[in-house]
């Protein structure tokens, strides 16, 4: 390789390293102050970078909260290993699949900060008319993140625990909305009569949880 071309790959290097750098500190900013009040200056400052220099890898504020969303959950498929007990493997299929649910359960007892900027982050994809084309990043990060949930259910079928008889697509789109919704519900607006208090939302996310895998498992 030449000198030149040495040179060219080093700098494309920094770059990239760079870029990844602003991602993680944008997230971090947005999930802290919201992403309606965090502005790109903002995000340079956590970056430590100029404002010019910001807008050169992110020419809008909605390209960086699109690319935000598809490193957070890019993070959440490289972590997963971490939220599993060891013996995952070793487990029947419906003990996998509800292992699998309470990591949602997790988040929402230790980062509720997670589905309060993925509530805002499907709010400006509405409200800007995001286009399916510019979110194949994050749709292809969604695609790879099933994949565990659908060899859990697998398995099951396979080892008796979980029955055949339904659709897996409808299944696992009906469950993961249900559930960001009821975390979503509690993380943004809380109580809002005193009726509310009576049953934490823990207690009511594990009640969903347990109906979810109860749908599924084999009598």
């Amino acid at each position: 390789m030449k000198l030149q071309e040495i040179r060219q790959s080093e700098r494309e290097e920094r770059k990239e390293e760079r870029r990844e750098h602003i991602l993680q500190c944008a997230l971090d900013v947005f999930m802290l102050k919201g992403l309606d009040q965090t502005t790109m200056k903002d995000v340079a400052d956590a970056s430590e970078v100029g404002i010019a220099t910001l807008f050169r890898y992110f020419p809008t504020k909605k390209q960086l909260a699109i690319d935000c969303a598809a490193t957070l959950w890019k993070r959440e498929f490289m972590q997963l290993p971490i939220y599993l007990p060891r013996t995952y493997e070793d487990m029947d299929g419906i003990s996998q699949f509800q292992h699998l649910l309470e990591i949602f359960l997790y988040h929402f007892q230790k980062t509720p900060e997670v589905f309060r900027f993925l509530e805002q982050f499907d709010n400006l994809v509405h409200n800007e008319s995001v286009g399916f084309d510019q979110l194949d990043e994050v749709e292809d990060i969604l695609r790879t993140l099933k994949e565990p949930i659908y060899q859990a259910i697998e398995k099951g079928k396979s080892d008796g625990t979980i029955r055949h008889d339904f659709n897996v697509e409808l299944f696992y789109m009906t469950s993961m909305h249900t559930l960001m919704s009821i975390i979503q519900k509690f993380v943004l607006r809380g109580e809002i009569v005193r009726s509310d208090s009576e049953v934490t939302g823990e207690a009511q996310i594990r009640l969903v949880i347990e109906k979810i895998c109860g749908f599924i498992r084999n009598k």
